[in-house]
C-alpha cells in the first residue's frame, strides 16, 4: 500500500487533543445547597472530572477516536498497487468465424472467449488504451477505450459468430493501423486458430499473443451435396465426412422442398467418409441434407442444393489443342462443350458461346465469345510484344472477384494497344492491356495471349476467372454451382432488365442497381447466411427467376484448435510488460468515518 498525501498525517494530532479534553477538569458556577447531605454527589462528580486521573470506558471516546482516525486515514489518500496486465495500448483480435460456435466447450467457444476477453479488459488501468477487433470474414473495428472500457463490454455483447470464415490477414492489417508510432502496442489473438490461410507473410511492428480456445476435434459434416442427372432421372450426391477420432453413428435426413422424404443411418468410423445416393422427384425446387446424432458444430449439419434442371447451353470450343481451357469450361455442369479443330468451323447459330483459341472466323458471330490469342490483324491486333507481370485493369472488377493475379507471368502478347474491339480492360500489364471485355454489340472477350506463354492456367485463379466470364457471357444469371458463406456472386443481369432483387434465406430482399449500364456484371457480397438464395430480374417482358446455395465451406469442419498461428517476422508469445497500476481506497475510508460519525451522534443523544 502506498500513501499518496502522507504530509496530511500531521492531522493525527487531533487524536491525543481528544483525550486530553477528557482529562482537563471542568470549570462549575458557585452554586448554594441548602442541605450538606448534596455534598456527596457533589465531590464525587468533582473526583471523576479530576485531571491526571485515571479514564474510564466511555463508548464516546472510543468513537470519537475512531472518526478522527478514518479521516486522518482519508486525507493521506491510500492506495493499492496493483500489477496490470494491460499496458499501453492493447489490440484485442475476438474471433467470430462459424467455428467458434463449436460446442466442446461450455456453453461454446466464442461465449468462452468473450468472457476471457472480459476478464482481461478488466484488469486494465485508469491510462491504460484498449482497441476491439472483429476477427470474422470482414474483419472490423468494434471499439476503442481509454481507462472506461464501458465501449469494449457493449460491443462485447452486441457480437455474435458468422458463418464464414476468419480473414486473419486483414484483421492484422487494421490491428497494425490504430497502432500509433511511440506508442506501447501488443496484439491478443483470442481464437482456435482456424482462420482462411495467410495470403502473405505478415510482419507486426509488436508483439502478438495467441489465446487457444476449444478442446475436441469431434466433428461430423456435410462437405458435398450435388445434384446431377436430367430432368426424368436426377440423383443428389450427399458426401459426409468424419473428422474426429472417434466413431461416430449419425442419421442423414433427406428434404425435398422443405418436406423429409427419406432417411439413411450411417456409422463411421475416425477420419472416415461415406457418401450416400437419394432420389430428386421430378418438379423439385430445393433440396437439403440434414444431419442428427449430435456432435460438437451444428452449423456444418446441413447443406442445400437447386433441384431445378438448369437450362442446357451449348459452348463450342475451337482450338488446336488447348486442354487448360478445355478443362476449365467442362468445371460448369450445365455447359456442354464440345472441341472442334479452326478447319471444321462453321456458324451455328444454337451455339450459346464460342470459345475461339488461336483462330478469329469472318466474320464474327453474333453469339458471345471468347478471343483467345487471335491472329494478327484481327480487332486491329498488333504483333506480339515482351509482357511480365498481369494486373487488375480496374479495382474491384466483379469478373475479377478472388481472383488472385499476384506473380502471373505472360511472356509474350499481342499488342492491343489499337484494337477496334472496344469495352473496357479486364487484364492490364506494363506492356499495355493483355484482356479486353465488352457489353454491346454483343458480350465478348479478347485475350492478347496463348494461355500457353502464361503460368495463369496453372493458377487457381484461372478456373475462378473462366467461371466469371462465362456466367457474365452467358445468359443465365447465376451459375448453379453451391457457393460458400461471403464468396461474392457474380450475377450478370439479361438484356432489357429494369431491377435485380435477391432474397435471403431468411426472407430479406436485397435490390442491386444495374450500375453503368443494363449488361453490367454485377457482384453480390451479401451471402453471410447458408441456405438457398432466389434472384429475380424483371424485364419489360416480365420476371424471370434463377436460384443458388450456399452451404458450409467443408475447409471449416476440421475444428481441431491450433496450436500456434506463425506469423513470419512477428514476435509470437512475446510475454505482457507489466506496469503498476494504483487503486486509491480514500472514498472508502471516508465512508468508514461518515458511518462512524453517524454512530457517535446516536451514542451521545442516547447518553451511553
Amino acid at each position: 500500500m502506498r500513501l499518496l498525501a502522507p504530509a496530511a498525517a500531521a492531522f493525527a494530532v487531533t487524536l491525543p487533543l481528544i483525550v486530553l479534553l477528557y482529562f482537563l477538569k471542568i470549570r462549575r458556577p458557585r452554586v448554594s445547597i441548602p442541605s450538606t447531605l448534596l455534598w456527596r454527589r457533589a465531590v464525587r462528580d468533582r473526583q471523576a472530572n479530576a485531571p491526571w486521573q485515571r479514564l474510564r470506558f466511555s463508548w464516546l471516546l472510543l468513537l470519537q477516536l475512531l472518526v478522527a482516525a478514518a479521516m486522518v486515514g482519508a486525507l493521506v489518500r491510500p492506495a493499492l498497487a496493483r500489477q496490470s496486465t494491460l499496458s499501453g495500448h492493447t489490440v484485442i483480435l475476438l474471433d467470430t468465424s462459424v467455428t467458434m460456435q463449436a460446442t466442446d466447450v461450455a456453453p461454446n467457444r466464442f461465449a468462452l472467449a468473450r468472457q476471457q476477453v472480459r476478464d482481461l479488459v478488466s484488469g486494465a488501468g485508469s491510462g491504460d488504451r484498449v482497441t476491439l477487433v472483429e476477427l470474422g470474414p470482414v474483419p472490423r473495428i468494434l471499439a476503442t477505450a481509454n481507462g472506461d472500457m464501458a465501449p469494449v463490454y457493449r460491443a462485447l455483447d452486441q457480437l455474435s459468430p458468422h458463418a464464414g470464415a476468419a480473414d486473419l490477414q486483414q484483421a492484422l492489417a487494421l490491428a497494425a493501423s490504430v497502432a500509433s508510432r511511440g506508442e506501447s502496442t501488443r496484439l491478443v489473438l483470442f481464437s482456435d486458430g482456424i482462420v482462411a490461410p495467410l495470403r502473405a507473410a505478415v510482419t507486426l511492428p509488436f508483439p502478438f499473443e495467441y489465446h487457444r480456445v476449444g478442446l475436441s476435434a469431434e466433428n461430423v459434416a456435410i462437405t458435398a451435396l450435388d445434384v446431377q442427372g436430367q430432368a426424368a432421372a436426377r440423383r443428389a450426391f450427399v458426401r459426409v465426412q468424419n473428422f474426429g477420432r472417434q466413431r461416430h453413428h449419425v442419421n442423414v435426413e433427406w428434404h425435398v422442398d422443405g418436406r423429409l422424404a427419406d432417411a439413411r443411418a450411417l456409422d463411421l468410423d475416425g477420419a472416415g467418409a461415406a457418401e450416400v445416393t437419394f432420389a430428386v422427384p421430378p418438379g423439385a425446387r430445393t433440396v437439403q441434407g440434414r444431419l442428427t446424432g449430435g456432435d460438437f458444430l451444428a452449423a456444418d449439419d446441413v447443406a442445400w442444393g437447386v433441384a431445378t434442371v438448369p437450362k442446357r447451353l451449348h459452348v463450342v470450343l475451337v482450338t488446336k489443342g488447348n486442354v487448360f481451357m478445355q478443362r476449365a469450361l467442362q468445371l460448369r455442369a450445365d455447359l456442354d462443350v464440345k472441341t472442334i479443330a479452326p478447319a471444321a468451323y462453321h456458324y451455328d447459330p444454337s451455339v450459346d458461346m464460342y470459345v475461339f483459341d488461336g483462330f478469329a472466323p469472318s466474320p464474327v458471330p453474333s453469339t458471345p465469345a471468347w478471343f483467345v490469342n487471335p491472329p494478327q490483324g484481327t480487332f486491329g491486333v498488333g504483333a506480339a510484344t515482351g509482357v511480365g507481370l498481369l494486373r487488375a485493369g480496374q479495382a474491384e472488377d466483379p469478373l475479377l472477384q478472388d481472383v488472385d493475379l499476384r506473380d502471373v507471368h505472360v511472356a509474350r502478347s499481342a499488342d492491343l494497344g489499337h484494337n477496334s474491339f472496344g469495352g473496357r480492360v479486364l487484364l492490364d500489364s506494363a506492356a499495355g492491356p493483355m484482356a479486353l471485355v465488352r457489353e454491346s454489340p454483343t458480350r465478348a472477350v479478347l485475350v492478347g495471349f496463348d494461355l500457353h506463354s502464361s503460368d495463369l492456367p496453372l493458377r487457381t485463379a484461372f478456373p475462378i476467372l473462366v467461371d466469371h466470364i462465362d456466367s457474365f457471357l452467358l445468359p443465365a444469371s447465376v451459375g448453379p454451382r453451391a457457393y460458400h458463406p461471403d464468396e461474392p456472386v457474380l450475377i450478370a443481369p439479361v438484356a432489357g432488365g429494369t431491377m435485380v432483387t435477391v432474397t435471403r434465406p431468411g426472407g430479406r430482399r436485397d435490390n442491386l442497381g444495374l450500375g453503368g449500364g443494363a449488361l453490367t456484371p454485377l457482384a453480390y457480397a451479401n451471402t453471410d447466411d447458408t441456405g438457398v438464395y432466389a434472384v429475380e430480374q424483371r424485364t419489360t417482358a416480365g420476371v424471370t427467376v434463377s436460384q443458388f446455395a450456399v452451404n458450409p465451406s467443408p475447409d471449416l469442419s476440421d475444428i481441431s484448435p491450433r496450436e500456434r498461428i506463425d506469423l513470419l517476422g512477428s514476435a509470437p508469445g512475446a510475454a505482457a510488460r507489466q506496469t503498476t497500476d494504483l487503486v486509491e481506497l480514500w472514498p472508502w475510508v471516508a465512508g468508514v468515518a461518515l458511518l462512524l460519525l453517524t454512530a457517535e451522534w446516536l451514542v451521545f443523544h442516547r447518553g451511553l
